[in-house]
């Protein structure tokens, strides 16, 4: 995996201690419109990752109550969220726990989150899990059925002559924010290695006659118009188009341009990583060069050893002859220089 890479997980991945100990729920605003509750004091969950940190997502609900949730990695208590106090509604995307801000994972180790609920309260509700995301190293494993790189929108860049497109916060949208598009030179792109990229957003508020239309292009060599679905509310985390089976060994580049109708609402993208185990993505084709595998320094080690024995033996031949009035010490003959350089 690329380093830095973030890696979605949804709360059906996580491993439930009891099953009786938990129930599930959800909308569509939440990350494939589910998430988990717990029903017990001393419910647990816990997730296997290797990378170098991790943050927990989830809701906080309205009318919530006093409630500590404990959070664990590698079986040692890292933070307790505590919270109390009553919200006027529910409140998603909220982050209830980021390991960066208490310690560096190993990057090549398995590491287990553990997600206790400490306290039960006799009234109102509890915080709802809904993902979480990790961050990937060298050594995270790719598995192309399950594994889902996540990129915020306001990674991608606007290539158009235009004004960029309005950022719009608000607690309903992944990482607090989406895009609106609404003029055809707020160009949207974003390159990317991968397999497959899904571009998620929102449906704005149209009347079945008024429907927003935008072009999704991969490479510049496929283009493909869609219409927004014609409901009378705004519809979060909806998937608006989606590329598959994309060559593992180019990098491609992602371009999105508003066309008519109302705003076009972009949220964030899921890439599907090159199925590969053993070599991590590289998103600056440089980054190789960079970082050598062990072997690359192993051979490049080695030949500099034996480029060292070679030099010192034509030295010592050298001078060896020059004591003999032959040849003078620093002449290097023709013959010896392309030994050299082709060494």
């Amino acid at each position: 995996m690329a380093i830095g890479e973030a890696i979605i997980v949804d709360d059906r991945a996580f491993t439930l201690t009891d099953l009786n100990q938990w129930t599930s729920s959800g909308i569509h605003r939440e990350f494939h419109s589910s998430n988990i509750v717990a029903t017990q004091a001393g419910a647990s969950w816990t997730y296997e990752f290797i990378g170098t940190a991790v943050e927990v997502i989830g809701t906080i609900p309205s009318n919530l109550p006093s409630v500590t949730v404990s959070f664990f990695i590698d079986g040692v208590k890292i933070q307790d969220y505590a919270s109390s106090g009553y919200f006027p509604q529910d409140t998603r995307h909220q982050t209830f726990f980021r390991s960066i801000d208490h310690l560096k994972l190993d990057p090549a180790v398995k590491h287990t989150l553990q997600v206790t609920q400490q306290n039960l309260p006799s009234a109102g509700r509890l915080l709802y899990f809904d993902y979480l995301l990790y961050t990937a190293s060298d050594y995270t494993p790719i598995d192309k059925a399950t594994t889902r790189a996540f990129i915020d929108e306001r990674e991608a860049t606007f290539t158009g002559s235009g004004s960029p497109g309005q950022i719009v916060p608000w607690e309903g949208y992944f990482r607090g924010t989406v895009t609106k598009l609404s003029r055809r030179d707020q160009i949207l792109t974003l390159p990317f290695y991968g397999t497959q990229v899904e571009i998620y957003g929102c449906t704005t508020d149209s009347s079945p006659t008024h429907l927003s239309t935008a072009s999704f292009s991969i490479n510049r060599k496929v283009k493909q118009k869609i219409l927004s679905s014609p409901i009378w509310e705004e519809r979060l985390n909806t998937r608006l188009y989606a590329f598959q089976n994309l060559d593992p060994g180019e990098q491609h580049t992602l371009t999105i341009q508003w066309e008519s109708g109302p705003p076009l609402c972009i949220d964030y993208f899921l890439i599907t990583p090159v199925s590969n185990t053993s070599l991590p993505i590289v998103s600056d084709p440089c980054a190789s060069a960079k970082s050598p595998s062990p072997v690359g320094e192993i051979l490049a080690g080695g030949f500099g050893v034996l480029f060292l024995v070679f030099l010192g033996i034509l030295l010592w031949r050298e001078k060896f002859r020059n004591r003999r009035g032959k040849a003078d010490y620093f002449n290097i003959d023709s013959q010896s220089r392309s030994a050299l350089l082709k060494s």
